[in-house]
């Protein structure tokens, strides 16, 4: 799906608006940060002074209301945060809100694309060196990412429901049910990408059960243009992409197969198909496929045959071992 020019203004102040809410709360955390540890430092510089005197007293309850106070308000604001997204998101999409149902659902996937790796860039100057962007991007990520991908989630959820109200309404709408697909794919990469992160952030184990679930949804959708066009090669293309996501090589095999008996002369569909072969234990087929390529591109054809070790039965594994 293409992202329209239309989008772009307002997509840019949102996304402003978006960036700002989430540095006045970073803000937040290095006021209190600098603030504590100032008053620590200070309280250790005079402990020798003041440690039998009422400024000891003074400086422990100053330490332990700054203490309190910062909780306080985290929890506030941490409460408050969801409540501030789905403002951005209803002053954004409200400006389409006279318009054809596709458009708000186009709008909210075009800022949940515009959101992507934003959590590396809030803190890039021009005059720091070069040398220095990924220290700043590392702290940019552990302090924004959670924020970024929620922001996402909820703009791709609101996609995906706007979605559905069309097809409510036209359930024979095809280019809908591809759209809805494609939106279910952009979900699914959204978890994706949490599993990624995994050196910088921590990993959630829900992530997976709800990556699984966006996937399966968008084989639903892909299987229901499937059932109307059962030769269209983007639908099986899309089906085999997710089956790859998914690690159903099987699955994945069979939807290659239909891609190679609609068009037998796509070279790259037929090298994909060996190397699933040969992965998947099949070397008979796997050769097959090489004879048929070593005529028609030997480059190819060598390209696949470094691939006939790939498959690992577990007993070998355990004896290489």
């Amino acid at each position: 799906m293409l992202i329209s020019e239309p989008f772009n203004e307002m997509c840019s102040l949102a996304q402003a608006k978006f960036i700002r809410m989430t540095k006045a709360h970073a803000l937040f955390h290095l006021l209190f940060l600098i603030l504590g540890v100032s008053e620590l430092f200070f309280f250790l510089s005079s402990f020798a002074l003041f440690s039998k005197s009422l400024f000891l007293a003074i400086f422990l309850a100053t330490l332990f209301l700054t203490s309190f106070a910062y909780f306080v308000l985290l929890f506030y604001f941490q409460a408050k945060k969801p409540e501030q997204f789905n403002e951005i998101k209803h002053w954004y999409l409200d400006q389409y809100q006279e318009r054809h149902q596709h458009i708000k659902a186009k709008a909210a996937l075009h800022f949940a694309k515009s959101l992507e790796n934003q959590e590396y860039n809030y803190y890039l100057f021009s005059f720091f060196p070069k040398s220095l962007d990924p220290s700043f991007q590392k702290l940019s990520c552990m302090w924004h990412w959670k924020d970024v991908l929620q922001m996402r989630e909820i703009l791709l959820c609101e996609s995906i429901q706007e979605y559905i109200k069309w097809i409510k309404f036209q359930p024979d709408d095809l280019e809908t049910h591809a759209a809805l697909g494609e939106a279910y794919l952009e979900l699914g990469s959204l978890y994706q990408e949490r599993e990624k992160k995994e050196n910088w952030t921590p990993r959630k184990s829900a992530d997976t059960v709800k990556f699984r679930a966006s996937m399966e949804r968008a084989i639903e959708e892909f299987k229901i243009i499937e059932h109307f066009l059962p030769d269209d090669l983007w639908v099986h293309s899309k089906l085999a992409m997710i089956y790859h996501h998914l690690k159903m090589r099987d699955k994945e095999i069979e939807e290659y197969e239909t891609i190679h008996r609609f068009a037998p002369e796509d070279l790259n569909t037929l090298l994909r198909l060996g190397i699933l072969y040969f992965e998947q234990g099949h070397s008979v087929k796997g050769l097959k496929i090489y004879q048929q390529l070593k005529e028609s591109n030997a480059h190819l054809a060598e390209e696949l045959i470094a691939h006939y070790d790939a498959y690992a039965h577990p007993l070998f594994q355990e004896m290489s071992n």
